[in-house]
């Protein structure tokens, strides 16, 4: 299929990626899973009743919450979430434990990343993405039963844990499956967007933590399921084995799915591996893998602040990050659509620029959050620094 020169299978993949990103895109889960709504103290019309007036609008107010009468009290509850089960609102605990799911979750996807990465360079992509998604998903799913915070805490890990291998696991073996041309396809048109709008709209229809995780699971199974029952080991990490063999059968395997010849199917790789101990000893190297690294960083730290203080948006929970993910897939495609169609395109000055309007936003969002303002200026800034936050990747 032209311009990518896509076959079947090359689309296989890349439905497949789309799957996995679901199941990645539970690194954000918490915006649902750790969500606070929002509570008013309302009015019985009683004569000695002098609630300020602040109090009769919806806040977050803690003030509100523990002072104003339990029958008066109105929640809006549009989504019972882990931390309105376990009582983690206004208490002296709450913050420290709403923090800690987050901090827990991303600790096993940087453990996971260092781990499951460097299990895969030894024992190849498959068996270890086929390790990562189940392990995951099933720790995913088995969270919706447990009783205490502290369990689900554990289960969060191993969800993050699982989240690293996927990022650096399976991104690598599909990214491996395809043609390099093919690449901008894969962080174009299955994307990051597409995957946080289905998750939100499984909120939104299940409207309970427990239901959502468990449908979520469930949902990223096809990926699971087509990377162990179809897909072979990575060509190119057979060739680095010096598995040639296997690499041919490989190829001829990939060709007789995608209807094509094997030349048309994945390039060899002949470049020989660095080691962490070569890298570190070549300067250029040393310097472009720092940078790199910074750029990764700097992206991962602006994406997911923003990302999971999004629920803290004043508006519609759920139509905000309706709109947030509707606005990520669609830029997404444009990019695509741009590299595409404009060869010359530079992906330097794309983002340089990016994070430059990145900056610009959260300046404003910090601004506008100090002032209190809580109108639709800062929904826009949320949603352009996003855009940007993403392009940057």
């Amino acid at each position: 299929m032209a311009p990518y020169n896509l076959n079947r299978f090359h689309l296989l993949v890349l439905v497949t990626w789309q799957f996995s990103i679901f199941f990645a895109v539970q690194q954000i889960f918490p915006i649902f899973l750790v969500y606070v709504p929002e509570w008013r103290c309302v009015s019985s019309g009683g004569e000695n009743q002098t609630f300020p007036e602040s109090w009769l609008e919806y806040s977050r107010k803690c003030e509100v919450y523990q002072n104003c009468p339990k029958s008066q009290l109105d929640v809006k509850n549009i989504y019972f979430s882990a931390a309105m089960e376990f009582g983690w609102i206004c208490t002296e605990n709450a913050k420290y434990m709403i923090s800690l799911m987050s901090m827990v979750q991303f600790f096993g996807v940087l453990c996971g990343t260092i781990f499951y990465g460097s299990l895969a360079d030894r024992y190849g992509r498959k068996p270890i993405a086929i390790l990562v998604l189940s392990s995951g998903l099933s720790s995913l799913f088995s969270s919706a039963f447990l009783e205490s915070a502290w369990q689900l805490l554990v289960t969060r890990y191993l969800v993050g844990l699982a989240n690293g291998g996927t990022i650096v696991v399976v991104c690598t073996f599909v990214m491996e499956l395809l043609l390099p041309q093919q690449r901008m396809a894969l962080r174009a048109y299955t994307n990051w967007g597409n995957a946080r709008l289905i998750s939100t709209v499984i909120s939104l229809l299940l409207p309970h933590w427990r239901h959502a995780s468990m449908a979520c699971s469930l949902f990223a199974l096809p990926a699971l399921i087509v990377i162990l029952t179809v897909f072979p080991e990575s060509p190119p990490w057979l060739f680095q084995q010096n598995k040639y063999s296997d690499f041919q059968s490989c190829k001829k395997y990939i060709a007789k799915i995608g209807g094509v010849s094997c030349e048309d199917i994945v390039e060899e790789c002949s470049s020989t591996p660095m080691k962490l101990k070569e890298l570190l000893k070549d300067s250029k190297m040393r310097t472009m893998v720092g940078v790199l690294c910074i750029m990764w960083f700097t992206a991962s730290v602006s994406s997911y602040t923003n990302d999971l203080n999004s629920a803290a948006i004043s508006g519609d929970f759920f139509t905000n990050q309706i709109l947030i993910s509707i606005f990520i897939a669609i830029s997404k495609v444009i990019l695509g659509l741009t590299d595409l169609f404009y060869p010359k395109f530079n992906r330097r000055s794309l983002h340089q620029y990016s994070q430059m309007v990145v900056i610009i936003c959260f300046l404003g969002v910090c601004t506008l959050t100090t002032l209190e303002y809580k109108g639709v200026i800062l929904l826009l800034l949320n949603i352009f620094g996003t855009i940007s936050i993403e392009w940057t990747w």
